[in-house]
């Protein structure tokens, strides 16, 4: 219940991420430092410049429009990210039930479908290729994330809510 009652919320968070990220990112010290009241769309785990992947993707070439760019790709690739995990997301101390193909993934890809409860969370998660020519499929997650906590029980992290459909997601093969 609580998940449909934050979800309209989570979603205007995450839809404001497109015009706002231009002005976060603007006001924005070249060190990374963000204003105070952006926390929603900052993520927690790393800084506005992204993570390694990221970097990877948006390489640094020392130019301050390469900088912008990427910290607005950043924001935009993680909508609403803080306050999904501080606002909306629960605790996941305790057990975890879960049903189905603990191991679905797109990456690398294992089709199936798992669903899971931890306390008041649950999660559904849903990998199905259709297009094996261009390696795509049906990527569905739902609910929180509790993958972790389904491949690692003994975790007690905090899960942040999570509303993910894609019909077109690629995915790789081991």
């Amino acid at each position: 219940m609580r998940w449909f009652v934050l979800f309209p919320l989570d979603l205007l968070i995450g839809l404001l991420a497109f015009p706002l990220a231009p002005l976060i990112v603007a006001l924005t010290d070249p060190a990374g430092h963000a204003p105070a009241w952006a926390w929603p769309w900052l993520t927690y785990d790393n800084p506005i410049d992204g993570d390694a992947g990221h970097w990877a993707r948006w390489p640094d070439n020392g130019s301050r429009w390469r900088r912008t760019c990427r910290r607005i790709a950043w924001l935009w690739r993680n909508r609403g990210y803080g306050f999904s995990y501080r606002v909306c997301g629960l605790d996941t101390a305790g057990a975890i039930i879960w049903r189905g193909n603990p191991r679905v993934s797109d990456s690398p890809m294992s089709p199936g479908w798992c669903i899971a409860t931890c306390g008041r969370g649950w999660m559904l998660y849903v990998f199905w290729p259709w297009w094996p020519s261009a390696r795509r499929g049906l990527r569905v997650y739902a609910g929180w994330k509790l993958k972790q906590k389904v491949e690692q029980p003994e975790t007690t992290a905090r899960a942040m809510m999570v509303a993910h459909v894609n019909p077109v997601k690629g995915y790789t093969v081991e």
